[in-house]
């Protein structure tokens, strides 16, 4: 029997490792039994070359923002990662809000994908995730997760006064997270990430539903969903930091962005600001149907009629 359990290690040795086939000696192995590998037993210089390859490759197919597999997988992860950060918050610890706001970034940028994937599936891609909508964005989703923590640290005291703000807060992020994606499923194939400047044949004019009472109600509820969530978080600063920077992204669809500074100083007196530079080519697309539809629906975006 000692015969039969000596030569079982042994022969692994020879065809695993020459060094040890070549002595008789057995591979070492570790207090816990296993045996320790050694330089013989690490992958092939062809298979590391190809894994190399494939990695060069895939870094740089998602430097291009490449709509395959592999970066669909990582953008859903994160995602996902920020739902289950959110989840944990919420269910395990005294930061709710907290864990509120992770998880309603985590399920927006998920159901931007899915709902275009589902709905629009000739334009989905990488970008509709929308992991950066606005410039700066990621810079405001720091600033605000910096401010709640902040006035955590100095100001705890102060959220046992504001929590029926904060519950107002998330009504809201609720509210426009279910009119963007509502705003998606009935626009279906005429919905884009991006202004459109020339006409696809699956483009119409959507006018029924949601869009007889908002005439953009994605835009509305981006709009809603954002300053919700800092509301949800009660960050002052951030809420008026990022109510100037939507109402700025909004301007700047105008088709001269420097006219925003003229209405920035002038809107209070007379707030006719437009979203001139998409609805022209609304206009340009769909005539005197857009015209009247624009004319007795309004968009409910403060200083934008």
């Amino acid at each position: 029997m000692e015969s039969n359990s000596n030569s079982e290690p042994q022969r692994q040795g020879t065809t695993g490792n020459d060094e040890y086939g070549a002595s008789g000696k057995n591979p070492p192995i570790s207090p816990g039994g296993t045996i320790k590998l050694t330089n013989s037993y690490e992958r092939s210089p062809q298979s590391q070359e190809r894994f190399k390859t494939f990695y060069r490759a895939w870094r740089s197919q998602w430097a291009q923002g490449d709509h395959i597999a592999p970066n669909i997988a990582l953008y859903s992860v994160l995602a996902g990662m920020l739902i289950g950060s959110g989840l944990m918050g919420f269910f395990f610890t005294g930061h709710r809000a907290f864990g509120l706001y992770l998880f309603s970034l985590g399920i927006f940028h998920l159901f931007e994908y899915l709902t275009t994937a589902i709905f629009n599936p000739r334009r989905v891609k990488l970008d509709s995730f929308v992991y950066d909508p606005v410039t700066g964005y990621h810079h405001a989703i720091v600033a605000s997760i910096f401010e709640y923590w902040f006035k955590q640290h100095y100001y705890s005291g102060l959220y046992s006064y504001v929590f029926p703000i904060q519950i107002l807060g998330g009504l809201i992020t609720l509210v426009g997270q279910w009119f963007r994606s509502q705003a998606m499923v009935e626009a279906s194939t005429s919905f884009n990430h991006h202004v459109a400047s020339m006409r696809d044949h699956d483009h119409t004019l959507v006018t029924a539903g949601i869009f007889s009472i908002v005439r953009h109600p994605s835009y509305l509820g981006f709009y809603m969903f954002t300053l919700g969530s800092q509301l949800l978080l009660f960050n002052p600063i951030c809420f008026v930091g990022f109510a100037f920077v939507l109402h700025r992204f909004f301007q700047n669809r105008i088709r001269y962005p420097f006219l925003f500074y003229v209405h920035f100083f002038t809107y209070f007196l007379n707030p006719k600001c437009h979203i001139t530079t998409e609805e022209a080519h609304l206009i340009r697309f769909f005539g005197q149907d857009y015209t009247n539809y624009r004319s007795v629906t309004p968009t409910y975006l403060p200083f934008i009629q």
